[in-house]
């Protein structure tokens, strides 16, 4: 029975990365998405007043 804690040890990692993972990764995404969204925005609105003010 010594074999019992690697093969759950192994399967543990394997799924997921253990206990309380997917719910951390969950909650950064929540957190990241809207920054990310609002970085893009932010960008491409300084990338249409440079191109607005190279060509007028």
């Amino acid at each position: 029975m010594d074999r019992s804690l690697p093969i759950y040890a192994s399967t543990a990692s394997r799924r997921g990365r253990g206990r309380g993972w997917s719910r951390r990764r969950r909650r950064w995404l929540r957190i990241l998405r809207p920054g990310a969204v609002a970085v893009i925005l932010a960008l491409l609105a300084a990338g249409a007043t440079a191109a607005e003010r190279a060509l007028g």
